[in-house]
């Protein structure tokens, strides 16, 4: 369907394809042979938040001591296993949202209210549920995946791509997540995840940033 889609798009000066991110955008046009040209395909991650309400998740307080949201996502459950035993160790308490089994609201409830989060995920497009996560100020560590199989096809790509260093840390494997753990919660008060959602992820900035898109060909 996409093929077809391709040869749609460049015959009609009309449509275009919005692509998520960057890494969502090098997989289209340079990465999967589809001959779709760079000015027929956009950048823009949709809205996920309105402003006025990230402003004031950036307020919240009184979030549980030492409480980590674990959110998985097409991972080894060993590694899970393995994080889990060194956050017992550590005397971290811990709540497992998977990927499929669980209602945004619980899970929207859950970052409101831990100290912060360690995601096991897999490649991401624009990643909603991640950032919803980062629209509750809630500090991560990211474990990153950087391949994206799709289909016949390897492409580059990343678990967060939508990320600043005020968001957390990003690790390459659970060692290293175990390397910076102890170090990231002495620091949490550093973080401030609802910026970069503020910058890019909001509806106004979406709606803003879609007529802008528009506009420039007309």
């Amino acid at each position: 369907n996409l093929k077809k889609l391709s040869k749609i798009i460049q015959s009609n000066d009309g449509i275009k394809v919005l692509t998520a991110s960057k890494s969502a955008y090098q997989n289209l046009v340079y990465e999967m042979g589809l001959e779709i040209s760079e000015e027929k395909v956009s950048m823009l991650p949709s809205g996920i938040i309105s402003k006025d309400a990230v402003l004031k998740n950036k307020k919240i307080i009184g979030r549980k001591k030492n409480h980590c949201l674990i959110y998985l996502k097409k991972r080894d459950f060993e590694e899970l296993s393995e994080l889990t035993y060194y956050l017992k160790t550590n005397q971290i308490s811990y709540d497992v949202f998977e990927y499929g089994h669980y209602k945004n609201k619980i899970l929207e409830k859950a970052a409101k209210s831990s100290e912060f989060g360690i995601v096991l995920g897999t490649t991401e497009s624009q990643g909603f549920a991640i950032q919803s996560l980062l629209a509750c100020n809630l500090p991560l560590i990211v474990v990153d995946k950087k391949v994206n199989h799709y289909g016949e096809f390897k492409l580059t790509g990343t678990t967060v791509p939508y990320w600043n260093k005020k968001c957390g840390v990003k690790v390459n494997n659970i060692d290293e997540c175990k390397i910076e753990l102890l170090n990231f919660i002495a620091e949490l008060k550093n973080y401030s995840p609802t910026d970069i959602v503020i910058e890019n992820l909001t509806y106004e900035v979406f709606i803003k940033n879609l007529i802008a898109e528009f506009k420039k060909d007309f």
